[in-house]
């Protein structure tokens, strides 16, 4: 027997192993060979399962390089053939067509007379939101006090809190000897935020100048001409006389002035009910229907008054 030396050979050696249901997994593909005789090796695993498979064939058994194992069949596995789909069934033609109609239905001998009309266009155009400026004047004077001021402040947060769904912008001024500016024209983010800000208007105390906190009003709050503009003086009527009971504040003719400006002027009659003064009110408002006391009138009812008397 000839020696036995180790080469490689270009070339493939195909296995199959008949192992039912499973395909073994190839590792390794090793060739050996001698003189007369090729040793194959082939380690396939399947799982956990490893084999390792070897072969010895003469050398006259090669052909072309390749070179069958021989155990399970004599010609290696080629891939089937793809499945051949039947045709699907065309159905059938009818053999006869349906009949035609032979007669057309009749056409009518008239034609619908034409709308000689258009119609009319409406002559009114939806209502227009109320806008609403409007200015609180709180008397903050020796004659309310500390706590009907604070009432009086709380009746005020009230009333804003019944037009919350009104397009209404509130600016508040207190006042005494001189009139202070607290809250400007819109100058607040929500209703609530307006309601926080009027609990932080203070009392002073001093005398009272109505007819100065009006002209200071019509002078410095920058009323929109193009919308409703308004005024409340929440007040018990006691503006300052001298010692001969003479009026040295002039509310009249403020008030007058801020009327011809086209401000609308209310009064809310408050402090001690045996003090107010009602016909300072009413010359100030000059219409007694717009002089209401606030232990009479719900906070809801006067803010209907102030939209029915502004807006009609």
């Amino acid at each position: 027997m000839s020696p036995s030396v180790e080469m490689p050979i270009v070339g493939s050696v195909w296995g199959e192993f008949c192992l039912e249901g499973l395909t073994p997994v190839m590792e390794l593909l090793g060739y050996k060979a001698g003189i007369e005789e090729i040793i194959a090796g082939v380690e396939v695993g399947v799982g956990d399962f490893q084999k390792d498979l070897k072969k010895s064939i003469p050398i006259p058994g090669i052909i072309k390089g390749e070179q069958k194992f021989g155990e399970c069949g004599q010609n290696p596995p080629v891939n089937p053939p793809p499945p051949t789909r039947a045709p699907p069934p065309t159905p059938d033609k009818p053999t006869t067509t349906p009949d035609k109609p032979t007669t057309t239905p009749d056409k009518p001998t008239t034609i619908p007379d034409a709308q000689t009309t258009t119609p009319e266009a409406p002559t009114t155009t939806p209502d227009e939101p109320c806008t609403i400026e409007l200015v609180f004047l709180l008397d903050g004077s020796w004659s309310i006090g500390p706590i009907n001021f604070e009432e009086m402040k709380e009746y005020i947060r009230d009333v804003i809190a019944c037009l919350d769904s009104t397009n209404t912008k509130v600016s508040v001024i207190r006042y005494d000897e001189k009139p202070m500016t607290y809250i400007t024209l819109g100058g607040y983010t929500s209703i609530t935020h307006l309601q926080y800000l009027i609990m932080y208007v203070s009392f002073q105390g001093s005398l009272t100048k109505t007819g100065h906190a009006i002209r200071y009003m019509a002078t410095v709050v920058p009323f929109d001409s193009s919308v409703h503009k308004a005024a409340v003086v929440v007040t018990d009527g006691r503006s300052q006389a001298d010692v001969h009971g003479k009026k040295q504040d002039g509310y009249a003719e403020s008030a007058s002035e801020a009327r011809n400006a086209g401000i609308e002027l209310f009064c809310i009659a408050a402090g001690i009910d045996v003090f107010i003064n009602y016909d300072e009110l009413n010359i100030i408002t000059d219409n007694p229907a717009r002089v209401v006391y606030w232990k009479q009138m719900d906070p809801c009812e006067f803010a209907v008054l102030l939209l029915t008397e502004l807006c009609g």
